[in-house]
């Protein structure tokens, strides 16, 4: 359960953006809103909106920064109006970079150590067998 503090620290997300990060409907978040979240105190209603705590689930822990709600918030939109998936997975993969970026330990002065995030990002994602492609 959440206490009155954290809740305050911490911003809620809305049933869209919940949905889109866990990639299920905006019909099944708002159930689990009203049979469990809510009951648990991770979900409210205000003005007849639900509104969800990050720590529903570990997949939305990325949303509790101001970055992290506004990508989430910015890819809903993208969805919303008919942007290709193409692009969305483009603007997406793009992202996870820029946020593997701001978690990479390169000190202060983390510009002079990009090559080494680039090289630390291409050895994780060659393990994986996943290869990047330069887009246009």
């Amino acid at each position: 359960m959440i206490d009155d503090r954290s809740a305050q620290a911490t911003a809620y997300l809305s049933v869209a953006e919940v949905a889109l990060a866990l990639n299920r409907s905006a019909g099944h978040v708002r159930r689990l809103c009203a049979q469990r979240w809510s009951k648990q105190g991770l979900a409210r209603q205000r003005e007849g909106k639900w509104e969800i705590h990050p720590d529903v689930n570990p997949r939305l822990s990325n949303c509790k920064s101001a970055t992290g709600r506004r990508d989430l918030s910015q890819v809903a939109e993208l969805r919303q109006s008919g942007v290709h998936r193409k692009h969305i997975a483009l603007a997406e993969l793009k992202r996870n970079i820029v946020e593997r970026f701001e978690r990479f330990e390169g000190g202060k002065n983390k510009h002079k150590a990009f090559p080494q995030f680039v090289a630390s990002l291409f050895a994780e994602e060659s393990s994986h067998g996943t290869v990047f492609v330069a887009s246009r």
